[in-house]
């Protein structure tokens, strides 16, 4: 059993140019976060679509937003991420992660 308030990355790693991590929330929750690295602008968006957990798998959907070709954004660096909260049935120490873009 986990302590409510003992944290931790049970997954992290790099799939093209998208990082992700897994963090164990304890009381059988876990967070996804997706992190799309340095951009020039704000025009740039990720967000998880569906997450899909299948024991300690865990299959992540993304879609990655381009900037809208005739709209003005201010020029400011951004750093793109997204996190989705869920229950999970079975708790383990790792998981593997599985990223899909749409």
């Amino acid at each position: 059993m986990i302590p409510k308030d003992h944290r931790y990355i049970c997954a992290e790693g790099i799939e093209e140019d998208i990082t992700y991590k897994v963090w164990n929330m304890g009381e059988k929750k876990i967070k996804v976060q997706l992190f799309w690295g340095e951009k020039p602008n704000r025009g740039y968006k990720i967000r998880i679509r569906d997450v899909v957990i299948d024991g300690d798998k865990i299959k992540v959907s993304y879609k990655k937003i381009l900037p809208k070709p005739d709209s003005v954004y201010s020029q400011v660096i951004s750093y793109p991420c997204d996190s989705w909260d869920g229950n999970i049935e079975d708790v383990y120490p790792q998981y593997l992660v599985e990223l899909q873009t749409d």
